[in-house]
């Protein structure tokens, strides 16, 4: 819990770049699909953009009310997703940080499918999220025991599965 991310060249072993920057604990690292990005996730409740080159933080994105347990890229890269104790999934523009859409509100309530008919996801804290293969949809784990899944072009939620006994800690 240094507040930090250490690289290694898995060729030599050598160590590479420290990640600096996150004022608290880091709870979740990926790699970009392509290039030379990586992005963080930490209980500071920002979500931290880095050249793994370097080690310099290039965009640090907020938005967040709670700490951020997860984040990962789309397939091709363009996208990233995160997700915390806010209870809200927050789709970024990987390359400037730009917010791009929000699931979940205030009251922590996700709709899925017509507005008129649709039943509404009381979501838990969110522990992981992982896209589908092709990137059309996304899979979130919850504290409330349950597996959340969303259309990402139509923006809907398209199952609540409630199949664990415990919070879900990983999905994929």
């Amino acid at each position: 819990h240094d507040k930090t991310a250490r690289l290694w060249d898995t060729q030599s072993g050598a160590p590479g770049p420290t990640l600096n920057g996150h004022v608290n604990s880091i709870m979740s690292i990926v790699y970009a699909p392509k290039g030379h990005q990586i992005a963080t996730a930490s209980l500071d409740k920002t979500v931290r953009l880095w050249d793994s080159y370097t080690g310099v933080s290039v965009q640090t994105s907020g938005g967040h009310t709670d700490r951020v347990n997860s984040v990962t890229y789309s397939p091709e890269g363009c996208t990233l997703a995160s997700g915390g104790l806010d209870r809200t999934l927050r789709l970024w523009n990987a390359k400037t940080g730009t917010p791009i859409k929000t699931f979940g509100d205030q009251a922590n309530q996700i709709t899925s499918g017509n507005v008129n008919q649709a039943p509404t996801f009381d979501v838990g804290r969110i522990e992981r999220a992982a896209y589908s293969p092709c990137g059309g949809h996304i899979a979130i784990g919850s504290d409330d025991e349950s597996v959340y899944v969303w259309d990402l072009k139509t923006g809907t939620g398209v199952h609540k599965l409630d199949v664990h006994d415990d919070c879900v800690t990983s999905v994929a």
